[in-house]
């Protein structure tokens, strides 16, 4: 009678969180490189990270974000935190900050009242959560990693781009208007010249 070694490979779940989620993202066809510039962090800062067994819950999400993929499937305990008061947790950040709730309503061109009523919303807006950072240089995505899904950085409206550019033109602007309008009724007809009738 021959005896086959009994495996039990089939039961066994590996529990080491940094090799789950490193193997996640390796499936994915994900380099490392690209995984670091997409969470603006370092090579080594995310090794460090593939490398612990406990790895934090918020970053494995914030791994998720940038990579596209919801961890909840490999790891159900991991949920969001019930009753996490996103205005709370800014309000926090902005008094640790020292900059007084007066002088960043002046920055934001709101008034103090508009400002303790955002802070009293427990979900505030990432769009909001993003202006007060900006007013007060804090990068709120270490408190909310799922900000890079809403948000895209770096990115200004196009008008915003716009303006900017023709306050940075010498001389007389209406010249340079008057061509790019010209330009732009040229781009039209041809777009009407190319349509399939």
């Amino acid at each position: 009678m021959i005896f086959k070694p009994i495996t039990f490979t089939h039961m066994y779940k590996p529990t080491h969180r940094g090799e789950i989620v490193f193997s996640v993202v390796k499936k994915m066809g994900i380099t490392i490189d690209t995984l670091a510039k997409k969470m603006k962090t370092q090579r080594s800062t995310l090794y460090s990270q593939f490398d612990n067994a406990n790895l934090n819950y918020r970053v494995i999400q914030r791994i998720g974000y940038a990579i596209a993929h919801d961890f909840r499937k490999e790891f159900p305990n991991m949920t969001k935190k019930e009753g996490e008061h996103r205005g709370k947790i800014v309000e926090a950040i902005v008094k640790k900050s020292g900059i007084t709730i007066e002088s960043l309503s002046r920055k934001l061109r709101t008034s103090r009242n508009a400002l303790y009523y955002r802070f009293s919303n427990p979900n505030l807006k990432f769009k909001a959560i993003d202006r007060i950072g900006d007013a007060i240089k804090y990068d709120f995505r270490r408190e909310f990693p799922e900000m890079d899904i809403h948000l895209v950085y770096g990115a200004k409206p196009v008008q915003d781009e716009a303006d900017e550019a023709i306050k940075e033109i010498p001389g007389n602007t209406e010249v340079w208007k008057d061509k790019y309008l010209r330009l732009m009724d040229k781009y039209i007809a041809l777009l009407e010249e190319t349509r399939p009738k």
